[in-house]
């Protein structure tokens, strides 16, 4: 094979994309196991700190100078009717200020790259000055959340200044399983959480399986328990369904299960906890770096300890019980073994430790120019069977086409006094680089 050939194939679709169909046929599944953990999403509140002690909160509202920078790239970005990059920068990419703001009127401006999604505000009404969105891609480049949230704060220094204090407003933790499938279990009876909801068993506070389950052509894809509004929620589903339906750029996933033992065939499901500004505060954990060495802590209050409590009984906001027809007290059912396999999640370690490096990235420029190709080939033959009536000189061979488009969109750059090269260059510069 030559190196032409070698580089097309490539772009084909790999002969191994993700898990195997869903069937309606039982499985028969191997003694589960965790392939991942860690943190996917994460949310960071901006405020000014007192000059004399960065761990003292000051509430200020946005300093003048920084305001008028913002709101003349804003200005700006309006007046092309188009995103243009600001000064700042992140992992070699710059922040592409927005022509609007974010929210529902609290967020005056916008800056976004694929790596995080930063909101400004006046800081008027809480002190609240930004807030951060790191992505998920970013959280499992690094190699700890640590060095994620270090280098998020060196950019807020840089925009903000040296007094700034980093609250967590929200994160989620995560562990992704092998071996189990709660659709062949009955999940109604056997998940007990303690989310606030109508359908709590009388004396015991428990409610009955989750607040909403998800199908998909009839079979369970995922559980919902409690609300991303409340204090805690949870979301229980079929990752490797929604990389394959929804999310095919995250196949940078499958490297990192592989390293713990995933088989490249197997389902993996992965249980999702959402734990918000509201629970951070009664455990005390607002600094950003506070939550660092409480992921434990956190995990451990959401799926119960091995073995259970003090009192050697069951516990954990929400669990996966076995029924004893023998014991109407279901706070003492005993923990099913594949829970405790989630339980140990963050146990050992706050984090998995995770050699992607630039994986993430190359499986998702992968996907991506796979996504495109098929794209263009659509539009390419779609444009050769109507224009060629049109454009005698289009043609309906490839090599036809090709040469129509290319002096096409020449003249076309032309007209927008600008070039191919310029418009390659200027995208160029939004997207990660491979090392």
């Amino acid at each position: 094979m030559n190196n032409k050939q070698s580089c097309i194939t490539t772009l084909l679709p790999p002969e191994n994309n993700g898990p195997r169909e869903a069937t309606n046929e039982p499985a028969s599944f191997p003694k589960p196991f965790l392939v991942g953990f860690g943190v996917d999403t994460l949310y960071l509140n901006v405020l000014y700190s007192n000059p004399d002690n960065a761990l003292q909160k000051q509430k200020r509202t946005l300093d003048a100078d920084l305001m008028s920078d913002l709101m003349d790239l804003q200005a700006l970005a309006k007046e092309q009717e188009s995103e243009i990059a600001s000064p700042w920068s992140f992992g070699g990419l710059p922040l592409m200020m927005q022509t609007h703001g974010a929210g529902k009127g609290q967020w005056s401006w916008l800056l976004t790259s694929h790596l995080i999604d930063l909101s400004v505000s006046r800081g008027k009404l809480n002190g609240i000055i930004a807030q951060v969105r790191v992505s998920s891609r970013f959280l499992w480049h690094e190699a700890s959340t640590g060095d994620a949230v270090s280098k998020v704060h060196a950019l807020l220094m840089d925009i903000f200044g040296q007094d700034i204090y980093v609250q967590v407003s929200s994160v989620d933790l995560c562990a992704d399983i092998t071996g189990w499938h709660p659709g062949v279990i009955d999940w109604q009876e056997r998940f007990l959480s303690r989310a606030t909801g109508d359908n709590a068993y009388p004396g015991d506070g428990f409610i009955d399986g989750p607040d909403k389950p998800i199908r998909r052509w009839k079979q369970l894809t995922g559980l919902i328990f409690g609300s991303y509004s409340g204090r805690l929620a949870c979301k229980i589903y079929d990752k490797t369904l929604e990389i394959k339906q929804k999310s095919p750029e995250k196949q940078w996933f499958y490297p990192l299960w592989e390293q713990y033992g995933w088989d490249g065939k197997a389902d993996v499901w992965r249980v999702e906890f959402h734990f918000t500004r509201e629970f951070l505060r009664d455990l005390h954990i607002d600094n950003a770096y506070e939550m660092l060495d409480r992921f434990s802590e956190m995990w451990t209050y959401a799926v119960g300890r091995i073995g259970g409590g003090e009192d050697g009984l069951p516990d954990g906001w929400l669990r996966l019980v076995v029924p004893n027809e023998d014991d109407y007290t279901r706070s003492r059912w005993p923990v099913d073994a594949s829970w405790e396999v989630i339980q140990s999640a963050f146990i050992e370690q706050e984090e998995l430790y995770r050699d992607l490096g630039d994986v993430v990235y190359h499986e998702e420029k992968e996907v991506n120019v796979r996504r495109m190709l098929a794209q263009i080939t659509g539009c390419m033959t779609s444009m050769a069977a109507q224009g060629a009536d049109l454009y005698p000189e289009l043609g309906m061979s490839l090599p036809d086409v090709l040469v129509w488009l290319c002096t096409a969109i020449d003249i076309r750059c032309h007209l927008k006094e600008t070039s191919f090269r310029r418009l390659v260059d200027e995208k160029r510069t939004k997207y990660p680089t491979l090392q």
